[in-house]
């Protein structure tokens, strides 16, 4: 509250200050407009006789003479200060150097936790439950501040303070809300619901590739809680995704489901203002493998789930409550063509003006070889791998990437790593060199089309061919 007088405060001395300079003028005796000299009983003074200024222009005098404005300024001054007196105060109670909550009658708590902003209300509110806990006050403040928070709740167009989630869903677990309260609750505790993904930008996809698929909702609720056990202030909420979908030629697929239960606990963001959804679930699928065109809808589903002890009086009808459910539907349309026909422009290396092994840079970290004995003597397993750094060279244009293999080869033993970097990123990785036997191995990089295509989007075009990186080294097993 202190906040809100401070900066009142201040706006009743600036308002005074401006007054000083814009209320009406006081008697009807003419003035000279620039140093306020009287003019009184001059017939047509053609010069001010104080300062000399012409007095033939229309705009040169004025009627009558505004009060000193002395007093105002003064009490503008005492206005402004009280007014930083107050801001200082709140701010030093908000940073726990002087808690001024701790001072302040159970009433003035009540008022700030209805009307300030979320962050004071919800120290007014902390500060209401810690003198109920330590006994200083009554449980009918607690009933109060829940009242408060249920009211604060339904206003929407209001931001909600943290801690009074805390004090509605501790009351719904100690099974003080109705049924018509907790749906109130529920109703305005999930809205804006939105899907987030329905799979790649062009809709388009091969047989058998991973569709990520997902959808959410705003959550009104808080980020503050006051207890060691978080189930004592959840917010149980299941979610779940239905996709169902149909070839052109009419063929209905199985149905695909994906269902988890989610706490409305800590860190669900409420800010008004946010577009991203705090509450959000996926599924991830692979496309079917017949070719053509399939229409669907995703069914995103959400619904209450009771975990309070205290509430099994009326656990069937949270259960079979209609209003504790809500459903969104998204339509959604893909097509599955062969993996050929999917393009990943593939940039031949001679084609560049740089030299061919200057494209790529490819670091060696590593290269170790070590057995693993028991009692110095029987070998258990060897371990045998190398650390590289690998990624596009900075000098390529910024959206070449890499879609291909790393390829280790020594003799006929060979082996592949499939890679795909984003343009300038250098990516590190450990490679098992299992099956080779110390000496020198071949490092190449091999394009290869169907690597490339499962990171299309954020590797628009990748390099092609076959690159000769480097020649590595396996060393002689060291015992360990």
């Amino acid at each position: 509250m202190e906040h809100s007088l401070g900066i009142l405060s201040v706006i009743v001395g600036v308002m005074i200050l401006a007054w000083a300079f814009v209320r009406p003028r006081r008697g009807d005796e003419p003035h000279c407009r620039r140093c306020r000299f009287s003019l009184a009983g001059l017939t047509e003074p053609a010069k001010c006789p104080e300062c000399g200024r012409d007095l033939s222009p229309a705009r040169s005098t004025v009627i009558g003479q505004r009060p000193s404005p002395m007093w105002s300024i003064v009490k503008c001054t005492i206005c402004i200060l009280i007014g930083s007196l107050l801001v200082g105060l709140d701010r030093m109670n908000l940073t726990g150097f002087f808690p001024l909550n701790d001072h302040k009658p159970a009433w003035l708590l009540q008022t700030e936790a209805y009307t300030l902003g979320d962050l004071r209300a919800s120290r007014a509110s902390i500060e209401i439950i810690d003198r109920v806990t330590d006994g200083s006050l009554t449980t009918s403040a607690r009933d109060t501040l829940v009242k408060t928070a249920l009211a604060r709740h339904a206003q929407t167009w209001r931001t909600f303070p943290d801690a009074q989630w805390d004090v509605i869903t501790m009351a719904i677990n100690r099974g003080e809300l109705t049924l018509p309260q907790i749906e109130r609750v529920w109703n305005d505790c999930t809205h804006s619901p939105v899907l987030l993904s329905s799979g790649r930008h062009d809709l388009t996809y091969f047989p058998g590739e991973e569709m990520t698929l997902s959808a959410g909702v705003r959550t009104r609720s808080g980020d503050y809680h006051r207890n060691n056990d978080l189930r004592d202030c959840a917010f149980l909420v299941g979610q779940s995704l239905y996709l169902t979908l149909r070839a052109d030629t009419g063929e209905p697929m199985k149905p695909i489901t994906r269902s988890s239960y989610n706490a409305f606990l800590p860190g669900r963001s409420m800010a008004n203002g946010s577009s991203a959804p705090d509450e959000r679930e996926y599924a991830y699928i692979h496309a079917p493998s017949e070719l053509g065109v399939y229409h669907g809808e995703i069914e995103y589903e959400l619904w209450y789930k009771n975990i309070s002890r205290k509430m099994q009086q009326i656990e069937d009808e949270l259960e079979e409550s209609d209003s504790l459910k809500k459903s969104f539907s998204f339509p959604v349309t893909f097509r599955v063509v062969p993996i050929e026909q999917i393009d990943v422009p593939a940039i031949d290396p001679l084609s560049l003006r740089e030299d061919t092994g200057s494209l790529m840079q490819f670091e060696v970290n590593d290269v170790e070889c070590v057995d693993v004995l028991i009692d110095d003597m029987q070998v258990v397993y060897r371990s045998q791998y190398a650390d590289v750094s690998f990624g596009v060279s900075h000098a390529l244009d910024p959206d070449i990437g890499l879609g291909g293999y790393l390829v280790f080869v020594q003799g006929k033993h060979s082996r592949e790593i499939p890679i795909n970097i984003k343009p300038r990123e250098l990516q590190r990785q450990s490679v098992s060199l299992r099956g080779f036997t110390p000496g020198p191995i071949a490092v190449s990089y091999r394009h290869n089309h169907e690597v490339a295509v499962q990171e299309r989007v954020e590797i628009p075009r990748v390099l092609g061919g076959t690159i000769d990186l480097s020649t590595i080294t396996l060393p002689e097993p060291e015992a360990e």
